[in-house]
């Protein structure tokens, strides 16, 4: 669940003074595909939850910042990518809970040592087909 851990780190690295604490993320529903052609590589794809609690700024900002991390981590993805829930605390206050549809691909190569696990980062969308046959995938 690589993306949630990047998306959880860019939330508090941002300008938007988030304390770690404020922030949880999850991964569910998700499914396991195989690689055919290479064995030991596999896609999982999750819905994931990042919820930041007691914001005391904006919701739309905290929306800017993940979209821009989409547009950056998750190259290709669909324009509704993103479901988002707010709940106004009070006029200072907020919890905004983010959905957002993610894919994590590894890579399994074997070496004399045991097997090496890389994650793969997501390929531009016109690179998606070429990738795909790349890992044995037929699209």
């Amino acid at each position: 669940m690589r993306k949630l851990a990047q998306i959880r780190t860019h939330l508090i690295d941002s300008p938007l003074d988030i304390d770690a604490d404020q922030v949880n993320a999850f991964g569910q529903n998700g499914t396991v595909h195989r690689c055919p052609t290479s064995p030991g590589s596999f896609i999982v794809e999750y819905d994931g939850h990042v919820i930041v609690r007691d914001y005391p700024g904006e919701a739309t900002d905290l929306l800017f910042v993940v979209l821009a991390w989409v547009d950056k981590a998750m190259p290709g993805a669909a324009d509704d990518a993103v479901r988002v829930h707010v709940d106004i605390i009070d006029h200072k206050r907020c919890d905004v809970s983010f959905l957002i549809r993610m894919c994590d691909t590894v890579r399994a190569e074997t070496e004399t040592a045991g097997t090496l696990l890389t994650p793969q980062d997501d390929a531009d969308i016109r690179q998606s087909v070429a990738t795909e046959r790349a890992l044995g995938f037929e699209p």
